[in-house]
């Protein structure tokens, strides 16, 4: 890993000393530099939990991913930077109070003078790392956090504009290793049940808020303040036009794998990811011009205030 491509990656131009200051630094700058996306699922690229490939599709092809991906690098930054850090399962809450199962989200335990969580790869979540203990943290962008003891387990919960305290997720202090989430990565990425295979999903935290785009909809979030309108095809072909023209642009959705030269039907129906001739994936029909708008609105991010105008 090159520790500094993966900083400019990030635009981090702090301290490299594994202290606090540094740690809720990384964490916020990652928030805002890489976007929470399951795009990889839509285009047929396989999902590869392995330090080389992510760096390779995270920090070289400026994309980003879902939790095992972007936690599970993050871990592997820290740790070259000089940090202790513990990868922990967590199992996500649902709606109904119940919580799913054991390797359901990797999240990271990092270890100072106090531990803290970290957690880049949660979607919307909190922008700095929260220490553990029974405690509220400070308020971050329309969003407080806390932690409550569950037994032998933590429970992270969120409160948002005075409702009610809500779990997110629950988690254990047993370490684990990246390659125990391979077959949980397996399902969320070919699964006729995951939540990710029945749609396109590409969010990024902004500094007053959030941009995310899902399938045809653009949704914004500022000061807490949300906008939601659907894009036509007529407005992306206009936007990519008019903003990915330069030669910049272009090589870096090339470098991201989403300018390709063979036609991809649109999307009909799900169909899992399955390897063809010479390990090469099969496209599951996503609509090329939609996952290209993605990534210029949302991977990069100066692109994305054209969008919201």
């Amino acid at each position: 890993m090159e520790v500094g491509d993966y900083l400019r990656r990030i635009n981090y131009r702090g301290s490299d000393a594994p202290t606090l200051a540094t740690l809720q630094a990384l964490h916020e700058t990652h928030l805002l530099a890489v976007p929470f996306e399951n795009l990889s699922i839509h285009t047929g690229e396989p999902i590869i939990l392995h330090e080389d490939a992510l760096y390779d599709k995270i920090v070289r092809r400026r994309r980003g991913g879902f939790c095992f991906e972007l936690n599970g690098l993050f871990a592997a930054l820290l740790r070259a930077m000089g940090f202790t850090v513990t990868m922990l399962s967590a199992s996500m809450a649902h709606d109904a109070g119940e919580f799913g199962p054991d390797i359901d989200h990797l999240t990271l335990l990092v270890h100072l003078s106090d531990d803290w969580l970290a957690d880049v790869g949660n979607g919307d979540s909190f922008r700095r790392p929260l220490r553990i203990r029974e405690a509220p943290e400070p308020a971050d962008v329309e969003q407080g956090y806390r932690l409550r003891r569950d037994g032998m387990l933590w429970i992270v919960q969120k409160c948002a504009g005075g409702s009610e305290w809500k779990a997110e997720y629950r988690f254990g202090l047993q370490p684990h290793a990246l390659a125990d989430f391979i077959n949980r990565c397996h399902y969320y990425e070919t699964s006729p049940d995951s939540h990710f295979t029945h749609g396109r999903l590409c969010s990024r935290a902004t500094p007053d808020g959030r941009i995310t785009v899902r399938d045809q909809r653009l949704i914004t979030t500022r000061d807490g303040k949300r906008e939601e309108r659907v894009i036509g095809s007529e407005e992306y072909g206009d936007v990519c036009w008019r903003t990915c023209s330069a030669s910049s642009c272009r090589r870096g959705a090339a470098r991201a794998g989403f300018l390709r030269r063979k036609r991809i039907r649109r999307r009909t129906e799900y169909k899992p990811y399955q390897r063809g001739r010479g390990g090469r994936g099969q496209e599951t029909g996503a609509d090329n011009s939609a996952l290209r708008t993605l990534y210029r609105t949302i991977i990069v991010p100066e692109l994305a205030a054209l969008v919201v105008r």
